[in-house]
């Protein structure tokens, strides 16, 4: 169980990592140097699958987590309803970030080939990178009541 709790904020961190390094890198060359700069590189091409990856273990790794919590263990009402409100809660914000950064990047495409204004991409990029971090304080709260549940109640 450890493990995967690691290896989730292992993934978290460096999706992060390259996804906003990839955003904020485009966006200084296109405002500084070059306003014809191709926004979807190979860099942006990895985040955005590294990203893909990462949202989807993440979210069923809480979603199984909780589930199993709520189902072996006879715990109060308000410990397994708050759990239960964290899990749903993240299902609808993992599913509208990802709706909201892999639209960035498709509009990244679209942008490369010049059928959208920039401008397009770099709103719904930083909207996505703003949501992205709301997101990760969101998982990590979801992952912390779980752990601490499982913790309160394993036998010592």
């Amino acid at each position: 169980m450890y493990i995967l709790l690691y290896l989730s904020y292992l993934l978290i961190i460096s999706s992060f990592v390259i996804v906003s390094t990839s955003i904020i890198y485009g966006q200084v060359i296109f405002f500084m140097f070059d306003s014809n700069y191709v926004f979807f590189d190979s860099n942006a091409f990895f985040g955005s699958m590294l990203y893909s990856i990462t949202q989807s273990f993440v979210l069923f790794y809480i979603v199984g987590l909780s589930r199993g919590i709520v189902s072996i263990s006879n715990l109060p009402q308000n410990r397994s309803k708050k759990i239960l409100n964290n899990k749903s809660k993240n299902y609808s914000h993992t599913m509208l970030s990802v709706l909201i950064v892999g639209s960035a990047y498709i509009i990244a495409g679209a942008v490369d080939n010049e059928f959208l204004d920039p401008y397009f991409y770099i709103i719904l990029a930083n909207l996505g990178l703003i949501h992205y971090l709301i997101l990760i304080k969101w998982q990590h709260k979801a992952l912390k009541d779980c752990i601490l549940t499982l913790k309160s109640i394993e036998p010592k």
